[in-house]
């Protein structure tokens, strides 16, 4: 819908200036008339006739930009990428002035992970608008990604002579000062940031969390100290001055460093020593125990720098801390070193599934498959992103291919059958997925199960409580069956509340239907935007696609 507005909106410049008619030749008037039919054909969803109409208007008239870069528009939509970036560099040849066609194409070569060809377009980009402060940010992550800190620097200090120092600019130099290495610089970039944005608590933070993880204890304590001399009431900064201070506790996991940092000593022997302070996070949730464990844990990947494990203790710590995005990087990087290492498969698997990364879900579990061909709980993992992301013919052969392998381990069956019965009630097999669900004993007792009896659109009971130590994982799960349920008796400002407070987990599936509430309350420029949410995610259900075919 977007391309017909700017298709519209442009041709209109063109075709008058203040109000008045221009004057334009016949072939002129037959280029604007092909364009403005493209654009109709994309406004009713005829992308082909559109192609075709764009393709020979290029054939008539090889010099028209426009045509290439409604194009680029149109493959860039399909994901046929090649054909987009050709089109819109095309257009960039034909007018390399015009500011939407350099933008459009540094756009694609991102979207492509090409960033050394994106470089030279986004320059070009701030030649031309040299206040738009997008396109110096995207040239310094370009120069991040080809690991070019020196050309990084030198766009900043640009950035900053057109738009002054910011907490971002500030932040973006310590990053690669600390990259390179160069961790005295990374740290002093810091104490400019919160001296030159004192009253910002969370750079105080940012800053004692970077000093106590190089293990500077006092300039740790320095910053606190400045806080609460600003902000005498900062109750986090109270506590972590308080932990700093009372050295027998502070020093207790510290004093093990060198324990940590002997290459001799067994990985496996460091690991058991940490797990039992790994439990006491899970409870405590405390910021100065995490640090003191991360500490450790780099000592123990400087001692061990092909093992596995150092990377997989981080990733845990982060992951219990609801540091997401870390968590998934410190766990790719310890498979990195080694795959055939079941509990961290398993761990960063359960990881993608609480936080609803569904399509990075699937893909990983068939890729661990391969190397666990006899574990059932690795097609279970891809059968729970297929699902959520509407997938159902794709789910219920590796459900029976989990089943055969499955039969010794009850809970695991019986939540590969609830999840058999969502795929059935999805295919609209209402009555087949509640016999399934009758047939499971005890499943009150377990919320993930009773859950996706909810989501089959079977049984509802609200409140919907967790019940055990294991159905603490199924958080997620759970807010999305209450939302629904809410959803299905007629609460809509229930669900939206909870769909609303449950988005940070959100399956294609649970966008979804998030936006079945905002449609049932009329909200329709809200549905349309959690639909194309669920899309985005990956949800390719039939449901979904008629329900997108209303707008």
């Amino acid at each position: 819908m977007k391309i017909i507005w700017v298709c519209l909106s442009f041709l209109s410049l063109s075709l008058a200036v203040m109000g008045q008619p221009v004057q334009i030749s016949a072939n002129d008037l037959l280029v604007e008339t092909a364009l403005i039919e493209g654009a109709k054909e994309i406004f009713l969803r005829n992308t082909d006739k559109a192609v075709a109409i764009y393709q020979k208007l290029l054939k008539d008239y090889p010099s028209n930009d426009l045509a290439d870069y409604y194009l680029a528009l149109i493959y860039q939509d399909s994901s046929q990428w090649e054909k987009a970036i050709f089109h819109a560099l095309s257009a960039t040849k034909k007018s390399p002035d015009n500011s939407w066609f350099q933008q459009k194409l540094a756009a694609l070569y991102l979207q492509n992970s090409q960033y050394n060809l994106a470089i030279p377009v986004l320059q070009k980009c701030i030649t031309l608008d040299s206040k738009g402060i997008d396109y110096y940010q995207s040239l310094i992550f370009c120069y991040q990604k080809v690991n070019d800190g020196n050309a990084a620097f030198k766009v900043i200090d640009a950035l900053e002579s057109v738009w002054g120092v910011s907490p971002k600019t500030i932040l973006q130099r310590q990053e690669l000062f600390h990259i390179s290495g160069n961790i005295p610089k990374a740290k002093k970039e810091l104490i400019s940031l919160i001296n030159m944005f004192p009253s910002e608590e969370k750079h105080f933070y940012l800053a004692f969390d970077y000093f106590i993880k190089h293990n500077d204890l006092e300039g740790a304590s320095k910053i606190l100290k400045q806080l609460l001399s600003l902000q005498p009431d900062a109750s986090r900064a109270k506590f972590e001055l308080s932990q700093l201070e009372n050295n027998s506790k502070t020093t207790s996991l510290l004093a093990l460093n060198a324990f940590f940092s002997d290459n001799q000593i067994d990985t496996e022997k460091k690991r058991a020593r940490l797990m039992p302070e790994i439990d006491k996070l899970i409870i405590s949730k405390e910021v100065s125990l995490k640090e003191q464990l991360l500490i450790l844990c780099a000592s123990m990947e400087v001692a061990h720098p092909s093992d596995a494990s150092p990377l997989a203790l981080q990733a845990e710590i982060y992951r219990i801390m609801g540091v997401v995005d870390t968590a998934v990087m410190k766990y790719k990087a310890a498979l990195k070193k080694e795959e055939s290492i079941f509990f961290v498969w398993e761990n960063y698997l359960h990881l993608l599934w609480t936080t609803g990364q569904s399509v990075s879900l699937t893909k990983e579990a068939l890729f661990a498959w391969d190397i666990f061909p006899n574990n059932p709980k690795i097609p279970f993992y891809a059968v729970y992103g297929y699902l959520f992301q509407g997938k159902t013919a794709e789910a219920l052969p590796l459900i029976e291919e989990a089943f055969l392998q499955s039969s010794k381990d009850e809970q695991l069956t019986n939540h590969l059958m609830a999840l058999k019965a969502l795929a059935l009630s999805l295919q609209g097999e209402k009555v087949a997925a509640n016999d399934i669900f009758l047939s499971l004993k005890g499943k009150e007792k377990k919320s993930y199960l009773w859950s996706l009896q909810i989501l089959s659109e079977g049984e509802s009971l609200l409140p919907l409580t967790n019940n055990g130590p294991d159905d603490s994982y199924n958080e997620a799960l759970v807010i999305h069956a209450k939302a629904f349920a809410a959803f299905k008796a007629n609460q809509p400002d229930v669900a939206l509340k909870l769909f609303d407070e449950g988005a940070k987990w959100g399956t294609p599936l649970f966008f979804e239907h998030w936006g079945d509430a905002f449609f049932s309350v009329n909200d329709k420029l809200k549905a349309e935007k959690t639909y194309k949410k669920s899309l985005e995610l990956g949800n390719t259900g039939k449901s979904l696609s008629l329900k997108l075919s209303k707008f």
